[in-house]
């Protein structure tokens, strides 16, 4: 008989079912790293860990998700881009590095568009 590699009762029913080829299949999906994939594709469509993922890393008590799965974007401190906006208000009070950010972004947007026009 094949030890089981976890304390799983699962894994101890499939031990004492299951043929040694089809055991060790099962074995391998019992261990877990760092890394899952769902076939619901949560995490490829919205971003975010779906909670059969979550409920696989928690039983293996994986105490910190991968980085790959913590994306910039819902990230508390982020760049936020926007903060380079300026109003009609603020043109006394620019800042030079947003005089220089805007003189930038323009100089960028005659680049692009020069660049858009050939192959």
């Amino acid at each position: 008989m094949i030890p089981c590699t976890t304390k799983s009762a699962i894994e101890a029913q499939f031990q004492h079912l299951y043929t040694y080829e089809k055991l060790r299949e099962v074995q391998a999906q019992f261990r877990v790293s760092r890394d899952v994939k769902c076939h619901c594709l949560l995490f490829e469509s919205r971003g975010i860990l779906c909670r059969h993922s979550l409920s696989v890393l928690s039983f293996e008590r994986v105490d910190n998700v991968a980085p790959k799965y913590i994306l910039e974007r819902w990230s508390k401190n982020i760049k936020k881009r926007h903060t380079h906006i300026k109003s009609s208000q603020d043109e006394l009070l620019l800042e030079p590095r947003s005089k220089r950010f805007d003189k930038l972004v323009f100089r960028s947007y005659n680049i692009c568009d020069f660049a858009s026009e050939s192959e």
